[in-house]
């Protein structure tokens, strides 16, 4: 039996969560007054500049990945006076193809670029998910490493939790609370083992947003 308990009293001293954590705080927005900020010298500067981008974020995405450099191909068609143009990005062995086509080479370029990110940062969403799912079916079936599991993934982000484990008066029975980043998490057990795996558990489960296993 494990279970998340919200609006408890049982708090834990730490670091502050790093950016990105599914329970780091809300991030601010400073809002500028509308008499501050002086007319655009276009209609949509913001599209035109972000068109401009998509080359530059993929050649970024690839090399934090170590993937191999983007090559783009030209592909024209039409009558000469009125050619129209799309592209195709090589990654490596993966090959893009923009089904738009352009009046000008460079943006084709552009949008066989954004055609890849969006493909790529898809895969990537879903290796995500799928790894979520593997980690999930791996420490609901072995919950014994639960404790190590959740302790090994707090070192590397630099954040700790603290366990406070009593037991039931006059039964054979363990309640362990653990204390993660404002929140409190609980697990009980015939053995005080158990219960602080069951805990460490329902903390691991709510970080990777599944809150129940069969």
């Amino acid at each position: 039996m494990f279970s998340k308990v919200e609006n408890t009293s049982f708090t834990l001293s730490q670091s502050p969560s790093p950016s990105g954590h599914a329970s780091s705080a809300r991030s601010s927005l400073t809002l500028i007054p509308e008499s501050n900020v002086r007319a655009p010298l276009s209609a949509t500067p913001t599209k035109g500049v972000e068109k401009l981008m998509y080359k530059s974020n993929l050649s970024s995405y690839c090399q934090r990945l170590c993937l191999p450099h983007p090559v783009y191909g030209i592909v024209s068609q039409g009558a000469r006076h009125a050619l129209r143009f799309s592209s195709t990005v090589t990654i490596g062995r993966k090959m893009f193809a923009s089904p738009n086509t352009f009046s000008n080479r460079k943006s084709a370029e552009q949008d066989a670029a954004k055609f890849a990110l969006q493909h790529l940062l898809n895969e990537d969403e879903a290796i995500v998910t799928n790894m979520r799912g593997s980690l999930c079916e791996f420490v609901c079936q072995d919950k014994a490493l639960c404790k190590m599991v959740l302790n090994e993934f707090l070192a590397k982000i630099k954040m700790e939790c603290a366990y406070e484990t009593v037991q039931v008066e006059m039964t054979p029975w363990f309640v362990s609370y653990l204390a993660l980043n404002g929140t409190c998490y609980r697990g009980g057990g015939r053995k005080k083992k158990v219960a602080e795996q069951l805990a460490a558990l329902a903390a691991i489960l709510s970080l990777l947003g599944m809150h129940t296993y069969s």
